[in-house]
C-alpha cells in the first residue's frame, strides 16, 4: 500500500498548530510540505499561486530524487501578517502570462536561489553540471513548476525579513517532536539546509542527526560542504539563507549545486540508487 505522505504531513501540521494554541500563542501559523501541483490561479493583486491537484502524494512517491528545502521561517513582512500556505507558492512574476515562465524576482533573491538551485540539482549528473552562467531562467521556472519538491520552515510562525538565530533555536527546541516527525515523514533524499550554517557547523544538520539520521560532514575544495548519511543514503547540503541578499546568486548556486556535483564524483550511484 502506497504511503500517504500528504495525509501524514497534514496530520502533523494540525497537531503542531493546536499545540501553539494550547500554549496560548495567537500566531500566524504557516503550513508547508510538498508543493502543490494543481492549476495556477491569481490573487486580486495579480500574484500567482498554485492549487492542490490531489496527485501530490503520487508524484512524491514516484519522484526519482526527493528534494527538500529546509529554511528558517516565512518572511511575512514587517508586521508578520502577509503570510500564505508555502505549498501553494509560485515563482511566476505577478501579472504576466503563466506560459512565459517569467521569474518573480524579489530583492532578497530567495526566489532566484530556489529556482536556480533546484534546476541545478535536477539536471546534475556525475558526468555534468550546468554552470551558473548557463542556467536559463525560463527553464528554471519550468522545472520548479513540474518537478516535485518540498519546502518546510523550522519555525512555523510567520516571521519578518530576519529570523535571529536565538529565535530559530528556540522554535526548533520547543517544537522538536513535530519538526522531526515532518522531516522523517517526507523522507527526502537531498535536504538543502538554508540558514543554519554557523562557525563550521550547521544547526539544522545537527537537528537532523538528532532526528535519526547519521550525517557526516565532508568539505570539497576547501569551501563546498556536504553531509552524507551512508546508512540511509541521504545527502544534506549546507547553505547560507536563501534570502541573504548580500551573497551572490552564483555563490549560492555553487554552494548547493557544485557541492552536489563534487559529491557525485565519489558517489556516482547515488541518483539511480533511489526510486525508479
Amino acid at each position: 500500500m502506497e504511503k500517504d505522505f500528504v495525509k501524514e504531513n497534514q496530520k502533523i501540521l494540525e497537531a503542531w498548530e493546536q499545540e501553539y494554541k494550547n500554549r496560548g500563542n495567537d500566531i500566524n501559523f504557516v503550513p508547508d510540505g510538498i508543493m502543490f501541483r494543481g492549476d495556477f490561479a491569481q490573487c486580486d493583486n495579480g500574484i500567482w499561486y498554485r492549487k492542490k491537484s490531489g496527485k501530490e502524494n503520487q508524484l512524491w512517491s514516484e519522484c526519482p530524487l526527493r528534494i527538500l528545502y529546509m529554511t528558517k521561517d516565512q518572511n511575512a513582512g514587517e508586521d508578520h501578517n502577509d503570510f500564505w500556505d508555502c505549498r501553494g507558492g509560485s515563482l511566476h512574476k505577478p501579472n504576466t502570462n503563466i506560459e512565459d515562465n517569467v521569474l518573480f524576482k524579489v530583492k532578497s533573491g530567495f526566489n532566484q536561489n530556489i529556482a536556480n538551485s533546484l534546476y541545478g540539482l535536477v539536471t546534475t549528473t556525475p558526468q555534468k553540471m550546468i554552470e551558473f552562467e548557463d542556467v536559463d531562467e525560463k527553464d528554471a521556472v519550468k522545472i520548479c513548476d513540474e518537478y516535485p519538491f518540498a519546502h518546510i520552515n523550522c519555525k512555523k510562525e510567520a516571521g519578518g525579513p530576519q529570523c535571529p538565530n536565538s529565535v530559530l533555536d528556540k522554535a526548533m527546541d520547543e517544537y522538536q517532536s513535530f519538526l522531526k516527525g515532518q522531516i522523517q515523514n517526507l523522507d527526502a533524499d537531498i535536504i538543502v539546509c538554508s540558514g543554519g550554517w554557523r562557525s563550521n557547523t550547521d544547526v539544522m544538520v545537527n537537528f537532523l542527526n538528532n532526528a535519526g539520521y547519521n550525517f557526516e560532514q565532508k568539505t570539497y575544495e576547501e569551501s563546498y560542504v556536504s553531509h552524507y548519511d551512508a546508512i540511509n543514503n541521504k545527502l544534506a547540503i549546507s547553505a547560507y539563507h536563501l534570502g541573504y541578499g548580500r551573497y551572490s546568486r552564483k555563490s549560492m548556486y555553487n554552494d548547493i549545486v557544485k557541492t552536489y556535483y563534487l559529491f557525485l564524483q565519489e558517489h556516482p550511484d547515488f541518483i539511480k540508487s533511489h526510486r525508479k
